[in-house]
């Protein structure tokens, strides 16, 4: 197909190539939470990588969920809707410190994350919507959509779900039990476990 070919060759822009050495050096750098929140265009790539640079503004909250202890399960980071959110603090493990940051398998998740948003992005100005189409395939036949909560904690699966279904922007704002309850009515979550 041509989304392997696309990737491999975004991923040998020299540009792309500079922001993904950038952040190996300044992660290497990093030793504590406070030392990646101060580097603004550290965090704002680490936040792209994930899918949430339109977050940096909500720094101290980015904060309290690196930092919030992933094993408790009444923990921030435990808690939070979104799930990029969870995965971010996954990789980071900043509430251990911070050499699971530093380490190079994390640094290999965050240059593999730039590189896929970053073509998701492309193909997106192309076509719209395919970003959303991706993220969906992949995440359809992952076995992490298991309710209808989770397709909820995913705000690419609950824009295609709202787009599907005309649901009206007002929904978003409801309450999680009352919008899950909704999207039950008309959409069968059991479908959505099988891309096929």
């Amino acid at each position: 197909t041509l989304l392997p070919k696309r990737t491999e060759k975004y991923a040998q822009n020299k540009l792309v190539q500079r922001d993904i050495e950038f952040v190996r050096e300044e992660m290497k750098k990093v030793n504590s939470v406070d030392d990646f929140m101060k580097n603004y265009r550290l965090l704002e790539k680490v936040l792209t990588a994930y899918g949430l640079e339109d977050e940096i503004s909500k720094r101290g909250y980015i904060k309290k969920v690196l930092t919030s202890p992933i094993g408790d399960k009444k923990s921030l980071v435990n808690l939070v809707a979104d799930d990029r959110y969870r995965q971010m603090a996954t990789d980071l493990l900043f509430s251990t410190g911070s050499a699971a940051a530093k380490a190079d398998s994390t640094l290999k998740k965050i240059e593999d994350r730039l590189i896929k948003v970053g073509v998701e992005k492309q193909l997106n100005e192309i076509a719209p919507g395919v970003r959303q189409a991706i993220n969906f395939k992949e995440l359809a036949g992952s076995g992490k959509i298991k309710n209808t909560y989770d397709l909820i904690a995913n705000p690419l699966l609950k824009e295609v779900i709202f787009g599907a279904r005309n649901y009206p922007d007002i929904l978003k704002a409801a309450d999680v039990d009352a919008l899950a309850k909704t999207i039950e009515k008309t959409v069968d979550v059991e479908r959505f476990k099988d891309p096929k």
